[in-house]
C-alpha cells in the first residue's frame, strides 16, 4: 500500500485460518533491489529511476502470484519454526522487495495490454475487470458449494 493510503479487505467466510501480515519496505530498498536485479545494466546510472508511490499498483494476488508465493512461504516458515522476526534479516526485505517489483512489472505488463490511450483509463478498466473476475469467481465457488 502506499504511505496515508487506506484499505480494507473483506475475508470471506471460510473455515480455514486466515492470516494476516504487514510488511512495511523502504522505499530505497525497493530503489536497491530494482537497480541491482531488474536494471543491471542501468548500475553506472543509478540516479535515472525513482521508484515513487505511484509505480507500485494495489491489488489482492491471486494465489500463484509470485509475490503470494513467496509471502507463503515466510507464513509457512514463521508457524514452523516459530520465530518471530526481530528486524535483524535484511534479506526477508530485500526477498520481498525483488518479488514485489518482479510482480509489479507482470501487472503493468497486464494492464498495458488494454487498448486505451491514457494509463489511467487502462488502470481504472484494469481494476474494474479485476473486480468482475472476482464476482464471477465468488458466484461460482458460492454455486459449487450450494450443490455439494
Amino acid at each position: 500500500m502506499n504511505a496515508g493510503q487506506q484499505f480494507e479487505l473483506q475475508v470471506k467466510q471460510t473455515k480455514e485460518a486466515v492470516t494476516g501480515m504487514c510488511f512495511y519496505i523502504d522505499k530505497q530498498v525497493l530503489h536497491d533491489v530494482y537497480q541491482y536485479y531488474l536494471s543491471p545494466d542501468n548500475l553506472n546510472n543509478y540516479h535515472t529511476y525513482e521508484i515513487n508511490a505511484h509505480d507500485i499498483f494495489e491489488k489482492v494476488f491471486d494465489a500463484g502470484d509470485i509475490l503470494s508465493v513467496y509471502i507463503k512461504n515466510i507464513i509457512h516458515s514463521l508457524h514452523t519454526t516459530s520465530a518471530i522476526y526481530n528486524g535483524s534479516s535484511p534479506e526477508l526485505f530485500y526477498g520481498l522487495a525483488l518479488h514485489l517489483l518482479l510482480s509489479q512489472r507482470m501487472l503493468r505488463k497486464e494492464i498495458l495490454q488494454i487498448n486505451a490511450k491514457r494509463f489511467s483509463t487502462q488502470k481504472e478498466l484494469y481494476n474494474r475487470l479485476c473486480t468482475a473476475k472476482q464476482m464471477m469467481d465468488d458466484v461460482q465457488a458460492e454455486t459449487m458449494q450450494n450443490t455439494n
